[in-house]
């Protein structure tokens, strides 16, 4: 960017110049004409190679720009594949734990409740041999 300046600087710098000399020197018509063509030439010819390096600048920006840019991107990409298996891996490990809780509690419950029915066919049979003798 600062070189860019920097030519378009000394095209200025060479029109100004040029202009200034071609003007206050002394010459006939037909000389001055002869040395504005000139310079004109030469400015023409200054112009187009400050054009050409400044497309050359332009175009290898572009292409360090679209290297980053990719690079950003597969980097964005790897991180956000990296989170959705870490999250997919704690989900999985979680539907586990609370699967294992609900199935002990399912004993659990399972486990109290033929505790409470042994104990109920228990009492009735008690009863029922208490009422026998």
């Amino acid at each position: 960017m600062k070189s860019d300046k920097f030519l378009l600087g000394v095209v200025l710098g060479a029109v100004v110049g040029g202009i200034t000399v071609a003007l206050s020197t002394p010459k006939t018509g037909e000389k001055l004409r002869e040395d504005i063509k000139k310079e004109s030439e030469i400015l023409y010819n200054e112009g187009r190679k400050v054009t050409h390096d400044l497309n050359l600048s332009t175009h290898e920006q572009l292409s360090h720009a679209k290297v980053k840019a990719s690079g950003i991107y597969e980097d964005s990409k790897a991180v956000i594949y990296e989170t959705t298996n870490d999250a997919t891996t704690k989900i999985q490990e979680t539907t586990s734990k609370i699967g294992n809780k609900i199935d002990g509690f399912k004993e659990s419950i399972d486990t109290n409740t033929l505790k409470k029915k042994l104990k109920s066919k228990k009492v009735l049979n008690d009863l029922s041999e208490e009422e026998e003798k």
